[in-house]
């Protein structure tokens, strides 16, 4: 598991994390940002969390995030779109309402970005955000995401966002 300071940490999905997953996965709340569109069974989440979960198997990954101590489930991180020749991939996060707004996020993401740069050996990552998603907007950037355009992603307006070169220490 990645950590940083002594409170939040990175890790694999486990077959306990069924249940948080399926709840985050199926509320509707969360559908706009994820482009869900109908609810996940569990035998879809368990069979999502058994699968290899390295990302040249599916070209995507996903970590929870864990409060410390006793790696409580906070949120999750995804990779996706995942190009190893280019060396990119999309990010996308996710924080339980009880747990926003505690700066939990920031750190996740900063981790994530250490982990892209030092194990994955991504050096480009990009994400779509929503117009109206202020917060996630400010995450983004706060961690060097910079705005590069809106698109159009499945017939909505969503601004692009890219940080290049992970090597650069300002990063993290």
């Amino acid at each position: 598991m990645l950590t940083i300071g002594s409170n939040i940490g990175l890790r694999k999905l486990l077959p306990r994390d069924v249940d948080v997953l399926l709840a985050w996965e199926n509320d509707p709340g969360n559908w706009g940002v994820s482009q869900t569109t109908q609810p996940f069974t569990k035998e879809e989440i368990e069979t999502f969390i058994e699968e290899p979960q390295e990302i040249d198997h599916r070209g995507q990954l996903r970590l929870m995030i864990v409060l410390q101590p006793g790696e409580v489930p906070v949120g999750c991180v995804d990779l996706f779109e995942y190009d190893a020749e280019n060396q990119r991939a999309g990010v996308g996060i996710l924080i339980d309402k009880a747990y926003r707004k505690q700066g939990l996020a920031t750190k996740a993401l900063r981790v994530l970005i250490s982990m892209c740069r030092n194990e994955l050996h991504i050096v480009h990552l990009f994400c779509h955000i929503q117009n109206d998603n202020l917060p996630s907007i400010r995450l983004f950037e706060k961690c060097g995401f910079e705005f590069v355009e809106e698109r159009q992603l499945e017939g909505e307006n969503v601004n692009y966002f890219e940080l290049k070169d992970l090597s650069f220490e300002k990063h993290v």
